[in-house]
């Protein structure tokens, strides 16, 4: 299933459910942070198959983080993310 997300006016992250895949391969768990999961080199590997890839995205969702520790931080001033909304695509 495809979806878009709406503009960071409106606090999603309470009820995010989604994961997104960059251009370059690179599956993010969320829009506020810089962990990434680079899954273009294991599409890639000759002895690797889709089941290298289930697992990472299952890993990746086990470990997306709470929408509410990430606008905590937020509001703390912590900065969560150091790469800016139009290198990730959001």
């Amino acid at each position: 299933r495809f979806g878009l997300i709406s503009p960071l006016t409106d606090h999603f992250c309470g009820t995010c459910n989604r994961l997104r895949l960059t251009a370059d391969g690179r599956l993010r768990t969320c829009l506020f942070s810089d962990r990434v999961y680079r899954l273009k080199g294991l599409l890639r590997h000759p002895r690797l198959g889709p089941e290298a890839v289930h697992k990472v995205i299952l890993l990746a969702s086990a470990r997306k983080p709470l929408g509410h520790d990430i606008l905590l931080a937020r509001a703390k001033g912590s900065g969560v993310c150091g790469t800016p909304m139009s290198a990730i695509g959001g």
